[in-house]
């Protein structure tokens, strides 16, 4: 049974979505073949390339799942993600994100959790220097 669920709200994203799909895998593989993970890409209705883009990934990743339907705005988004997912945890992760290799210390927390709380909070790095 899957552990975790990444979910990516895109709306136009078609210039990052690949390279951020191409950051978990490197970062995690192993959670994501094992099954441990899954990513959900949720789509509002992109009008560029977007879909394309996914639905090329959705033939090569099998952990992969897409649900592309109009909604208003990120939030609405990340709440109709919420009933899609089926993992006791989710992760949400913008297109123009990237994950970090240190991720692959969220399982340990998750997989060790005795208390089972309801957030848990990881440090990031913003790379952008903004």
């Amino acid at each position: 049974m899957s552990l975790l669920t990444i979910v990516i709200p895109t709306f136009n994203a078609a210039s990052f979505i690949e390279d951020c799909v191409a950051s978990i895998y490197k970062n995690i593989s192993s959670a994501l073949e094992s099954g441990l993970c899954r990513v959900l890409i949720k789509d509002g209705g992109s009008k560029d390339n977007t879909i394309q883009i996914v639905t090329d990934l959705l033939r090569i990743y099998s952990w992969i799942d897409m649900h592309s339907i109009k909604d208003k705005g990120v939030y609405d988004a990340m709440n109709q993600s919420l009933a899609l997912c089926k993992t006791p945890w989710v992760y949400f992760l913008g297109a123009d994100d990237r994950i970090s290799e240190g991720f692959n210390s969220v399982f340990s927390a998750l997989m060790n959790d005795k208390c089972q709380l309801r957030v848990h909070y990881f440090n990031v790095k913003m790379l952008s220097g903004i």
